[in-house]
């Protein structure tokens, strides 16, 4: 990827509303979070433009600023990844992290790997049930982020911030949305990865990771 060294890096950042039993996204809450905080404690702030998801309408007005807050993503397998790409046009970032919540995990991962499946126990918050189908017919199996995440992963664990990768996102809207977005940034030429938080953590913790991580994505990448 061909970046030059004097350009400002602008970075989406998304999250997703709450679904099933989980009445409060903590991502939802993160990019609000992460919005209000303007990134300054991020060492590199002066070389990057941060923007967090945001309403596509409002996107041309507030282009230049670092405070945008907008309700997260749909968790819908066929709407997230098209109300994401849809900021993404505008937007034209150079980096999108993406970010889901999972109940099951103790610790925030960033993942390695999206694969070509539909499949739940569970509904959407549409009501649908996908039966164990290709997300993109004829589609690869699996799309690697293009993020360097095991050199991430490393330079975060030196700092002692607690992550580490992850080799899979399950088979829910979360990896329904990486496999696009994977595949939507190899072919388009922006860096993108997805993290995986555990709902036990508070939005402090949140936080200073996720500034970490966005701090290590400008070491390793730029």
């Amino acid at each position: 990827m061909d970046f030059n060294r004097g350009k400002k890096i602008k970075f989406l950042v998304s999250g997703f509303e709450s679904f099933l039993d989980i009445k409060e996204n903590p991502t939802e809450v993160l990019v609000r979070n992460l919005s209000a905080l303007k990134f300054m404690n991020i060492d590199l702030s002066s070389k990057i433009d941060v923007q967090p998801n945001i309403q596509p309408d409002d996107i041309k007005s507030n282009i230049k600023s670092n405070i945008n807050i907008k309700s997260g993503f749909t968790v819908e397998f066929k709407r997230a990844f098209v109300e994401l790409k849809n900021v993404i046009e505008d937007f034209k970032p150079d980096v999108v992290i993406s970010m889901g919540v999972a109940q099951a995990r103790n610790q925030i991962e960033l993942e390695r790997v999206a694969i070509n499946f539909w499949s739940s126990k569970y509904p959407d918050n549409v009501g649908f049930f996908p039966n164990d189908q290709s997300i993109l017919a004829g589609g690869p199996d699996g799309v690697l982020s293009n993020l360097k995440v095991d050199l991430i992963v490393q330079d975060l664990n030196s700092k002692n911030i607690n992550i580490k990768v992850s080799n899979t996102a399950g088979t829910y809207v979360c990896n329904s949305l990486m496999y696009e977005l994977f595949l939507d940034s190899k072919k388009n030429n922006y860096l993108a990865g997805f993290v995986h938080v555990p709902n036990n953590q508070t939005q402090e913790i949140l936080i200073e990771s996720t500034t970490s991580i966005l701090t290590s994505i400008l070491k390793v990448h730029f």
